[in-house]
């Protein structure tokens, strides 16, 4: 009897999907739909903000306190369109942070970045509108690069016959309080700018966007590495954040210098490349002198680190620290025997809570003391907190970046009386580095109020009581700082933009590693 024929087997294999059809499987599909259509979105809103507001049509220096509202009209019209666009804005970011959030593919962030340069480019045509600084830091690079002296004791007045100098609108009898590395730094678009002032406002703008890039991939290369599920959320949380963009590419303020040697910090830290963490930090301080707040904090993490690092390498990185502060300073204090106009912005105080108590103490003494009570209680408080912060900066890597972020926040919410939307520069980066968690939201949250200052102060003669500077803080204040303070009180429930809160075993390792 014959048996039946056995089947015939066959060793082929399945065909390997393709990346259309791995996709299509992805249960991430929807969530990059949906962010690609924000960022769509996002980039017609910032074309449509670029062209109502672009150098072209502005290549003047407007001489106001209050440009953008000047170019725009001080009018309901003007401020409506202003709020419009900020609105939509900030809008597609918070839905695409949340959406983002939801993304764990790490490789989506390069994605994220790419988008992050388009908008950057979109912006940088914009007429600087949110400050006048970008003029003065023009002239200062040129009292350095082509007059010869030094821009921390010689204020743009001294060439009264440069024509940059002849555009500065406001204190060209003030030096700025900036260090040499951003006057050396901020030279390099000279060459190619000349003496026209539009060529030069564009070089500097495109010479902090570049920061920015920079910044952005080093926040990518340590969350991608730490926490791979978050790295799509962290650039959104920087590349897209509408302060960002408008004060950055758009008004070309020169914090993102300081913060871009502050990150490659704490990534040589990431490395454990420890000789490079306090150079590269003295930089960062060269820019601004606020960067110093994080030295301490970097070298108690370090001391108190396990497995410990070598205390000889602590020791030479410490070292070379001081000698690239030292080289830095040292002609500079030479010609001048100065080391920042310190005593710029002492007595001056606006849209902080330094400025809010002194409104409020003034209703019972006079503005001297105001003024002297509040600064003591503020250095009081802050110095008790950021002991605090110095003392839970122990531990792993988290730990590091928990209290950097908190050491800048106290900073700009007690002691900074001259507070304006750019600061918050300083916190964003560290931000992005806790995609997902508390901090970050704090850090968006903050980042979105912020920007009211430019609506309520710039257009305070539509909205508020014209110059009532006492009355006005109170307004000012309340919306800048009162989501933030809500926020931290357990008042807000932005659970959407929280998706993780404990380290992840990634973390735990590599911190211990």
């Amino acid at each position: 009897m014959a048996l039946p024929a056995r089947a015939e087997r066959t060793n082929t294999r399945p065909a390997e999907p393709g990346w259309i059809e791995r996709l299509s499987a992805s249960p991430s599909l929807a969530l990059l739909l949906m962010l690609g259509l924000i960022a769509f979105t996002s980039e017609g809103v910032l074309i449509v903000f670029m062209r109502r507001l672009s150098l072209k049509r502005f290549p003047n220096v407007l001489v106001s306190n209050e440009p953008v509202a000047q170019a725009l009209g001080i009018d309901t019209r003007g401020l409506t369109w202003f709020v419009l666009v900020l609105g939509l804005l900030t809008l597609g970011y918070l839905v695409g942070y949340a959406v983002a959030l939801r993304i764990r593919e790490p490789r989506w962030g390069l994605a994220v970045l790419a988008v992050s340069a388009v908008f950057i480019a979109t912006v940088i045509p914009i007429f600087p509108g949110g400050a006048q600084d970008v003029y003065h830091n023009i002239a200062d690079a040129r009292t350095l690069w082509v007059h010869h002296q030094d821009p921390i004791s010689t204020p743009p007045i001294a060439h009264p016959d440069d024509p940059i100098v002849q555009q500065v609108p406001f204190w060209q009898d003030l030096t700025s309080s900036y260090g040499p590395v951003w006057y050396i730094v901020s030279g390099a678009p000279l060459p190619f700018a000349g003496n026209d002032l539009v060529e030069n406002v564009l070089g500097q703008k495109l010479l902090v966007s570049l920061f920015l890039l920079g910044t952005l991939g080093l926040v990518y290369l340590i969350v991608r590495e730490r926490r791979p599920q978050s790295a799509t959320a962290a650039m959104v949380l920087l590349g897209w954040s509408p302060l960002i963009l408008w004060e950055i590419p758009g008004n070309a303020h020169n914090d993102i210098v300081m913060m871009f040697f502050a990150v490659a910090a704490i990534y040589a830290i990431h490395r454990g490349a420890w000789q490079w963490a306090f150079p590269l930090l003295a930089l960062g301080v060269g820019v601004k002198f606020i960067m110093a707040l994080l030295g301490p904090i970097l070298l108690v993490w370090l001391l108190w680190r396990r497995p410990r690092v070598d205390r000889r390498e602590l020791l030479v990185s410490i070292g070379y620290g001081a000698v690239m502060l030292g080289l830095i300073y040292l002609p500079f204090f030479l010609a001048s025997h100065s080391l920042a106009n310190t005593d710029a912005l002492r007595n001056r105080y606006i849209s902080s809570p330094a400025s809010l108590t002194i409104a409020f103490v003034m209703q019972y003494t006079s503005l001297s003391r105001a003024m002297d009570l509040t600064r003591a209680l503020a250095l009081t408080l802050y110095g008790v907190l950021y002991l605090l912060v110095l003392w839970r900066a122990r531990g792993g890597f988290e730990n590091l970046v928990r209290a950097a972020f908190w050491a800048i926040l106290l900073t700009l919410a007690i002691p900074t009386w001259w507070f304006w939307p750019w600061y918050v520069i300083w916190l964003l980066p560290f931000a992005a580095l806790t995609a997902g968690r508390k901090l970050a939201t704090i850090g968006l949250v903050f980042a979105s109020s912020a920007l009211l200052v430019y609506p309520i102060y710039y257009w305070r003669n539509v909205l508020l009581n014209g110059p009532d500077w006492y009355a006005n803080q109170f307004v000012i204040v309340g919306a800048v700082f009162g989501p933030l303070a809500l926020y931290l009180l357990g008042s807000s429930g932005l659970h959407l933009l929280t998706v993780e809160e404990a380290d992840g075993p990634r973390d735990e390792r590599r911190a211990t590693a």
